[in-house]
């Protein structure tokens, strides 16, 4: 009888595991949260990279100090200046590589135009420091960094890249940069408020998948129909945005959590037919004559283009 009762009690106690076990997997299922990987869309090139996903331009310089440094402080000093120097040029040959559209690069816009070149040369100033360490050969290594779009201090705003947009598509209008006054406003008057006005429902944003399809980055890359009719020409496009948004973002995967902010939470996603461009470098999506139609009239209800809230998908 003893025995029986254990049994029964035993196999009580094995049941009322199980069930408990069960409940906590399916709690433990149920909070579990999924982790997406994002990958940086990166160029890299033999003096440092271009990060399209952070929008920067980041090189190497590694330095020697003179044979003629005195003592272990001198020898980090001078090689850390020379580091820096290296940097400088190294950060110079990536912006330099920069392709702006499929034709074109930064380095064919500094040749081109002193201007440009006297205000690219001045962006190293602006060069931050990403990192820098000293080596057990007493050598010296420095990482620089740039931005790649922004109002000041940016790639964008030394070529200007609103204007290259506009060379590009020249039938798109651009609202010149809004000048600051030099006069400070009067305190005591009140500024207008301006109108509120209610969110319109619809597409946020824009998505075009060019994957598998060798699609190279560019800051003016166009969106042309079938027939080569040209999806940006129709837009009024504020030259200050262009220059501190920069024209579209590159994103490997749509869903990369970082994508929202760039096309918002309910984007229009299609696929290209192929890209286009030049000889080399293919930097143009070509949509179906369907979604080209689809593109702009969704556009007109909330103006996601002429807010640049378009992305491409990319390879690696």
């Amino acid at each position: 009888m003893k025995l029986k009762l254990s049994l029964k009690w035993l196999l009580t106690a094995a049941l009322i595991l199980t069930s408990l076990n069960c409940v906590m997997a399916q709690q433990a299922a149920s909070t579990t949260k999924v982790t997406v990987e994002v990958s940086n869309v990166v160029d890299v090139k033999a003096e440092g990279k271009i990060d399209w996903s952070k929008e920067e331009i980041r090189a190497l310089g590694i330095g020697m100090a003179p044979a003629f440094a005195a003592n272990p402080a001198q020898v980090r000093i001078f090689a850390r200046e020379a580091a820096i120097v290296a940097a400088e040029r190294n950060l110079l040959k990536v912006i330099s590589g920069v392709q702006i559209s499929s034709e074109t690069t930064v380095e064919n816009l500094v040749l081109a135009n002193d201007v440009i070149k006297t205000k690219v040369n001045g962006l190293l100033k602006g060069a931050v420091i990403i990192s820098e360490k000293q080596l057990t050969d007493n050598s010296y290594e420095v990482v620089m960094a740039v931005q790649m779009y922004g109002k000041k201090d940016s790639l964008a705003s030394s070529i200007n890249l609103a204007d290259q947009f506009k060379t590009v598509n020249p039938e798109i209008k651009i609202i010149p940069p809004v000048v600051e006054p030099t006069v400070k406003p009067d305190p005591t008057v009140k500024p207008v408020e301006p109108p509120v006005i209610a969110p319109v429902a619809g597409f946020t944003g824009l998505i075009i998948d060019c994957r598998g399809m060798g699609l190279s980055r560019s800051q003016c890359p166009r969106i042309l129909e079938q027939n080569n009719d040209n999806i940006w020409g129709s837009l009024t496009v504020s030259a200050d945005l262009v220059n501190e948004k920069g024209i579209v973002g590159y994103y490997l995967s749509e869903n990369d959590p970082t994508i929202v902010e760039r096309v918002g939470k309910n984007p229009l996603k299609i696929t290209a037919l192929r890209v286009i461009g030049g000889k080399t470098f293919k930097t143009d999506a070509v949509v179906s004559p369907a979604n080209a139609e689809l593109i702009r009239t969704e556009n007109a209800k909330t103006l996601f283009l002429e807010k640049l809230n378009v992305a491409f998908l990319t390879d690696k």
